[in-house]
């Protein structure tokens, strides 16, 4: 049982105060955690004050002493956790990532802090902080998503009752315009892979606008020849381990897309002889 009562502090201040026991039933144990208010506290923020008591209450009513040992985590070691419980799903340079904006951006700022502890406006201080020091939009969206992953895992968790990311909004990121070859570069490209033992594999990949992993993942049963198309619904990536490994789905596409010369992206028409059946297959580029 958790109840939760105001204090009247010497100051003038408010507090809210927690009491509770822990234990088993032979070996009970009364505890206490404080909230305070602060000096010149408003109504709505003693309000938000109480709010957090009451969600602390009923955690230990849940959870019990496992809600006490969630207080004392820090955003460090619930950042290691994270890591180590996700990390094997993916990619080596999305593990690397995470472990960069972790030891530069974020740990250095708020990893000693209690998971619980960390408010939106410190984030959105953050934030700022960022574009002050002059990080781009992209950079400080991938590093507040680290953050926000972090958060809703303990959410997830039940080691914290919510996700501060969700009351700060991350700079908007104006959209890349798509890079098409010219003629010219397009032109010069083929003549520079032209007798070139992967020439097909990079006329593959500049026809089809396809990316290195879904290239390299290409097999000889994707080419449909009657219809002249090719199915793209693999990727080969790098893991943590440095090795690679062929997935289904690509980045951008969970499901398969099909690549026909009438759709390719490009600016000048796909070459006939990728629409033929080859004489003489090439060997994939993985087995």
């Amino acid at each position: 049982m958790a109840t939760v009562e105001k204090v009247q502090n010497k100051d003038g201040s408010v507090s809210w105060r927690v009491r509770f026991e822990v234990g088993t039933s032979d070996d009970r144990r009364r505890r206490s955690k404080t909230f305070p208010c602060g000096r010149g506290a408003t109504r709505k923020e003693i309000a938000a004050v109480k709010l957090e008591a009451d969600l602390f209450a009923r955690s230990v009513e849940r959870d019990g002493v496992e809600a006490v040992e969630a207080e004392r985590l820090t955003f460090a070691q619930l950042a290691e956790r994270y890591m180590a419980a996700r990390s094997s799903r993916w990619t080596g340079s999305s593990v690397r990532m995470r472990e960069t904006a972790l030891r530069l951006h974020i740990l250095p700022v708020i990893g000693h802090r209690p998971v619980r502890s960390v408010r939106a406006m410190e984030l959105d201080d953050w934030m700022r902080a960022q574009e002050a020091m002059g990080a781009s939009a992209a950079s400080i969206r991938q590093r507040w998503s680290v953050i926000s992953a972090v958060f809703r895992q303990a959410v997830e968790w039940r080691l914290s009752p919510w996700n501060p990311c969700e009351g700060v909004q991350p700079p908007a990121q104006a959209k890349a315009r798509e890079r098409v070859l010219s003629r010219e570069e397009e032109a010069a490209f083929v003549a520079a892979i032209r007798g070139d033992a992967w020439e097909w594999f990079w006329r593959v990949m500049l026809y089809g606008g396809l990316r290195l992993g879904e290239a390299s993942a290409l097999r000889w049963c994707d080419v449909d020849w009657d219809g002249s198309a090719v199915v793209v619904g693999r990727t080969v990536t790098l893991g943590a381990d440095h090795v690679a490994r062929i997935r289904e789905g690509t980045k951008t596409h969970e499901t398969a897309r099909t690549l026909r010369p009438g759709r390719l992206r490009v600016s000048v028409p796909s070459p006939s002889p990728l629409c033929r059946r080859p004489t003489q297959p090439h060997r994939p580029a993985l087995p």
